[in-house]
C-alpha cells in the first residue's frame, strides 16, 4: 500500500514542479479497485499532519492510513 501512495506523491510532485505549484507535505489520497490497483489519486488538502489515505473506490471506505 505504501508503493501506492509513494507514486501518487511522485506524480503529484511532477505535475507541481510542471506548474509552478507548491504542494509541501500534506498527503495524498488513493483510491483502489477490488483488485487493489491504483484507480486515482489527489493531493490532499494543506494540513499539518502529513497523512495520506488508500480509499476503496465502491465504498469511499478508508482502507489503510499511512504516514507520508
Amino acid at each position: 500500500m505504501e508503493k501506492l501512495v509513494d507514486n501518487a506523491i511522485k506524480f503529484w510532485t511532477q505535475v507541481g514542479k510542471e506548474n509552478n505549484w507548491v504542494f509541501g507535505k500534506r498527503g495524498v489520497t488513493v483510491w483502489i479497485d477490488d483488485n487493489g490497483k491504483e484507480i486515482d489519486s489527489c493531493y490532499n488538502q494543506d494540513n499539518d499532519k502529513n497523512i495520506s489515505f488508500i480509499v476503496d473506490q465502491k465504498t469511499e471506505e478508508i482502507l489503510h492510513t499511512i504516514n507520508k
